[in-house]
């Protein structure tokens, strides 16, 4: 998530090689399929202005745009073909792009008081986003692909997280407390239109399913994470869990969820056993938490800018987490 303080956000892509990334061991697949998949390797990276070593990364990631207000989430719609249309959300607007991200233009929306905090697609045209802001509308609502958003009621409010289950046409909205007495979350069985709660102590962020039964979300702080067998109908809570972490992500290649988090002591975490127990892999990982996988299961982690003694841009791990370049 997206502090104050910085000074200007890019939107940077993993360039689709899969020769690279798969070598000669890899899953390369069909080229198309690679390029689809690699959509979900879109990051919102955050760039201090002490930022001006030369990274590793430099020949794996480009800048593709800048954008006047800050970046909060990037999502690229699961459509044949090579991801070419996509969003970035953001304080006061959303932008979309046709192009796979070369040219990305302003959308609509019934009103403008919202930071777009991450975004859910049914489809190619049916989708959400939540809003970060609590002075405007909890969620919106598109029906033509992003064009245009439309402001949804519900009673939540500081929505951190939007997924959309297309199995059991569950819809989920994660929210932060209002009140010191109000952090609940929310499931909708007809997008939207009525919403039960289905968390009312732990403030929830993002949500990783495995498959269509098996998934986690995470939390703003203690006691845990919460899991799901059922695919969402109902969820109890995991061991463990750490504070701030926003993304998590199902890594299909290994059959592990991994955790990471922005806040002390910053540590790394998987789950072997489908998100009932996360163990401890490191600390001191200065992250964003948020991660990402590729279809060969590399993984990939954006740092974080704070402290600016640690490394920034895109960190990536060949080896299961063992070990980070």
């Amino acid at each position: 998530m997206i502090r104050p303080g910085i000074l200007y956000c890019v939107v940077v892509r993993f360039l689709r090689l899969p020769e690279y990334c798969c070598g000669s061991k890899g899953r390369r697949g069909n080229p198309a399929t690679t390029g689809l998949t690699l959509g979900a390797l879109f990051f919102a990276s955050i760039l201090a202005p002490s930022y001006s070593t030369a990274q590793p990364q430099e020949r794996l990631w480009q800048k593709l745009a800048t954008f006047p207000h800050k970046v909060s989430t990037v999502q690229f719609l699961d459509l044949p073909g090579p991801p070419r249309v996509g969003l970035v959300g953001a304080d006061s607007m959303v932008y979309r792009t046709t192009d796979g991200g070369e040219t990305w233009g302003q959308t609509v929306a019934s009103d403008y008081h919202f930071v777009a905090s991450d975004f859910a697609f049914k489809d190619s045209l049916t989708g959400w986003f939540s809003n970060w802001d609590s002075t405007g509308a909890p969620y919106y609502k598109t029906s033509d692909g992003g064009q245009t958003w439309i402001a949804q009621r519900a009673p939540a409010a500081y929505c951190s997280s939007i997924c959309f289950r297309p199995k059991q046409d569950l819809l989920f909205l994660s929210a932060w407390p209002n009140t010191p007495a109000s952090p609940q979350s929310y499931l909708s069985t007809d997008e939207g239109l009525t919403w039960r709660v289905f968390e009312t102590y732990t403030p929830l962020n993002g949500y990783a399913f495995l498959d269509d039964r098996i998934g986690v979300v995470t939390n703003y702080h203690l006691p845990g994470y919460k899991r799901t067998t059922d695919g969402g109908l109902t969820w109890t809570g995991a061991d463990r869990g750490m504070d701030e972490t926003w993304q998590p992500l199902a890594d299909t290649v290994h059959h592990l969820f991994w955790t990471t988090s922005e806040m002390p002591p910053h540590t790394l975490n998987s789950s072997a056993d489908g998100g009932l127990n996360f163990d401890e892999l490191t600390r001191n990982f200065w992250t964003s938490g948020t991660m990402r996988e590729s279809p060969c299961g590399s993984l990939f982690v954006e740092g974080n800018c704070i402290p600016v003694s640690v490394t920034h841009g895109m960190l990536r791990s060949d080896d299961i987490g063992k070990t980070w370049t």
